[in-house]
């Protein structure tokens, strides 16, 4: 494991969302995880220490690099706000974390009462948000409810990021709702999620220079996440193999990284390094090279499914959010039952042993 790197992104971790690891927790964990990770039973604690729940697969984007495009719910089957606040509910003994994404997830109308809730019980909450929807009366709303973070998404400056989420004006939209929440939120303020695209990547100059003017936000570089077609194939055969019987559905962005479209966006990547920017995850050189390779196979060890879940709009618990192989579904079991569920239990053996082909590019590492 690249132990210099992995630490390096724990570290940030705990400085930038520092609500979501309480002290208690963290020093349990320096003990326990090892513990609980290299086990034979694959249980872990009682509950999640943090759950990201999508409230919604809809959104008022279509970002073409979007991982979760095939995730589809109708507004029918989603969790209702009464089965949201139970769970919130059945969450504050262990005081876990609340990450609410979507989809869009202020689509949903009584997202303010999620955050109440949540904080109410002394429940760290955080929003994932594209921005569009932010006016001054909402994340006033959210900053009364005790919101601990909001990250919005960027993909570029005004035209990169208009074509890559398909819909004009959505960059102004969204830049106005991030000097919104800037202006609201005590500091460090919302953070900026710039995720890695070929066409945006060129952009990070003048985007940096835009956002300076904004003040009290800070600035994440998130590499982007996608599977060549040869790694979709071997993590089906892979999946086969030793989870046979377990439905799989593989929810990534498909990209031929070819040496001529991503060697400018290795230069920028590179150029950023040491400069006292966010990234997510934390690469040293030659990983970022590899990242945007054909072929990268990560030193490293998965220990998102020991300590976090998905939860699904419809309350399918998944493990992880782009290998979709449905754990449970809290309409039918509490999550106490799913987390330490036989399937899971068998999915955290497997990881146990090392990355899937299906993990190397996630952002979790």
């Amino acid at each position: 494991m690249n132990i210099k790197a992995r630490f390096a992104s724990q570290l940030i971790n705990l400085k930038q969302f520092g609500s979501f690891f309480p002290a208690s927790q963290v020093v349990r964990d320096i003990f326990l995880l090892p513990w609980d990770i290299f086990k034979s039973s694959g249980s872990s604690r009682k509950w999640p220490s943090i759950l990201n729940i999508n409230l919604t697969t809809r959104c008022n984007l279509k970002c073409e690099v979007c991982f979760a495009a095939d995730n589809s719910v109708p507004k029918e089957k989603e969790l209702s706000l009464e089965e949201i606040k139970s769970l919130i509910d059945q969450a504050a003994p262990y005081r876990t974390g609340i990450f609410f994404s979507g989809g869009e997830p202020l689509i949903r109308g009584d997202i303010v009462e999620m955050v109440s809730a949540a904080r109410a019980r002394n429940l760290a909450c955080g929003l994932v948000t594209n921005g569009c929807m932010i006016t001054e009366s909402v994340a006033r709303d959210l900053v009364r409810a005790g919101i601990n973070h909001i990250l919005i998404s960027f993909f570029g400056e005004p035209e990169n990021h208009d074509q890559i989420v398909s819909v004009k004006g959505s960059f102004e939209r969204g830049f106005a709702g991030l000097k919104i929440l800037a202006t609201v939120m005590k500091p460090p303020g919302p953070m900026v999620n710039y995720i890695v695209t070929p066409k945006g990547i060129s952009d990070l100059p003048a985007f940096r220079q835009r956002l300076s003017q904004v003040g009290n936000c800070v600035l994440r570089i998130s590499h982007l996440n996608f599977l060549t077609r040869v790694e979709v194939e071997a993590q089906k055969r892979y999946w086969q193999l030793h989870m046979g019987d377990a439905p799989l559905e593989i929810h990534s962005y498909v990209l031929a990284p070819l040496p001529e479209t991503m060697s400018h966006v290795i230069d920028s990547l590179l150029d950023t390094q040491g400069k006292g920017i966010l990234t997510k995850p934390i690469l040293n050189d030659e990983e970022v090279r590899l990242w945007y390779a054909d072929r990268f196979v990560p030193d490293r060890r998965c220990i998102f499914i020991w300590r976090s879940a998905f939860l699904n709009s419809d309350g399918t618990v998944y493990p992880c959010q782009f290998l979709y192989s449905p754990m449970g579904n809290i309409r039918e079991k509490s999550m106490e039952e799913i987390w330490n569920g036989e399937r899971y239990r068998r999915f955290r053996r497997l990881l146990r042993n090392g990355l899937m082909p299906g993990c190397s590019r996630c952002c979790k590492l």
